[in-house]
């Protein structure tokens, strides 16, 4: 291929990517979808796949709420291996600081419209029985989901595929600009819109859009006995997304379908190696064990890392940048979550029409007015 036209041309076949694709496919645009591949790869394929209502700002959190709305419509078409499911979160508390926290969350939730339930330390027992003894309570979400985002984006470019609507391109992006991208093996895909959503590698091309790297890890746990019945998480971890630690964790565990744990959470500042670090894996066993005692005969039977592209205002950049190219980044840890909303935010925009929630506050450039669609 040296030359070939779209309407719309998407750098990164990742979730967020796939979700920009499958709202212009929608849309009745043809897309031309570039990346060297896997589909669902880079930080897609090393996310636990929440789909969580929360937020450490009431924006955050709207993006998250929508787009959970827009998942449970789409999660029930899912192919089985999608692993797509409703699990609920149940958040945890152990010192007084964490019950201020669990409070404040909550009033949170119910501003945003989330349900939520607070829960007294014997309700926590009686919701989750393999935790420790000793909590200060906790606070049930019971509409988030868990999925196998990389399957998702999988399946989603294979549909789109076949309705012809969707060609993807194996190759690399060498440069944007409004009217096209330049590929690494020398031809040129062009389009009306051009989208760049390429995780942490987003700045390299769009310069003006500031992405920075943060290294997540995790480890499945070996089969077991039911250790846990929802996603359950120490309410402390909605305070270390924002930590500017060069290693913060939380207990953040996630029943597989098979009877294994898939256990976080990391944050690691400061890195872009996305490799596996022993010690910070060690670590998250630790921590688990603490929480779940039943944990402590689980082996350690595999373990993931990667780079998820944060902003620095810790929210994410969805709209056109100044060259005209248009981004969808900086998701963070919420890049599962909400990359629905943030493909239908996108394409709101670029066809000009109103969108369901404001989106101001994910502007590039934040204060300049969106740009409609040409």
């Amino acid at each position: 291929m040296s030359r070939a036209r779209y309407d719309v041309a998407i750098v990164g076949a990742g979730i967020v990517g796939v979700a920009v694709a499958r709202e212009a496919v929608r849309e009745g645009l043809s897309v031309g979808l570039v990346d060297e591949g896997p589909v669902g790869g880079g930080t897609t394929s090393a996310g636990m796949g929440h789909v969580v209502a929360v937020g450490t700002s009431a924006a955050e959190l709207t993006l998250a709420r929508y787009s959970r709305e827009l998942w449970a419509t789409l999660g029930p078409s899912l192919p089985s291996e999608a692993g797509f499911r409703p699990i609920g979160t149940v958040w945890v508390g152990r010192t007084a600081e964490d019950r201020a926290l669990l409070d404040r969350t909550r009033a949170s939730l119910s501003a945003a419209g989330v349900a939520s339930r607070p829960l007294s330390a014997e309700e926590v027992t009686r919701e989750e029985p393999g935790l420790a003894a000793g909590g200060v309570g906790g606070l049930l979400v019971p509409g988030d989901f868990a999925v196998h985002a990389p399957a998702v984006a999988r399946h989603l470019v294979a549909s789109l595929s076949e309705g012809g609507r969707l060609q993807l391109l194996p190759s690399r992006a060498e440069a944007l600009d409004d009217r096209g991208v330049r590929l690494a093996s020398g031809g040129r895909v062009e389009a009306r819109y051009v989208v760049n959503a390429t995780g942490v590698r987003l700045s390299s091309l769009s310069p003006e859009v500031p992405v920075v790297p943060r290294k997540g890890q995790l480890v499945l746990l070996g089969r077991g006995a039911a250790l846990a019945r929802h996603q359950v998480a120490e309410v402390g971890y909605l305070s270390s997304v924002r930590s500017s630690d060069p290693l913060s964790m939380a207990f953040n565990v996630q029943p597989q379908t098979d009877g294994s744990l898939l256990v976080g959470a990391s944050r690691q500042n400061g890195t872009s190696d996305p490799s596996v670090e022993p010690a910070v894996i060690d670590a998250l066993v630790r921590r688990t064990r603490e929480f779940l005692p039943g944990a402590a005969g689980l082996p350690v039977v595999g373990a993931r890392a990667g780079l998820r592209p944060a902003s620095p205002d810790h929210l994410p950049w969805i709209g056109p940048d100044r060259s005209g190219v248009w981004v969808a980044g900086g998701l963070e840890g919420l890049g599962i979550t909400a990359s629905l909303g943030a493909g239908r935010l996108l394409v709101d925009q670029m066809l000009g029409r109103a969108s369901s929630i404001p989106i101001a506050p994910y502007l590039p450039g934040r204060s300049r007015a969106p740009v409609a669609g040409g």
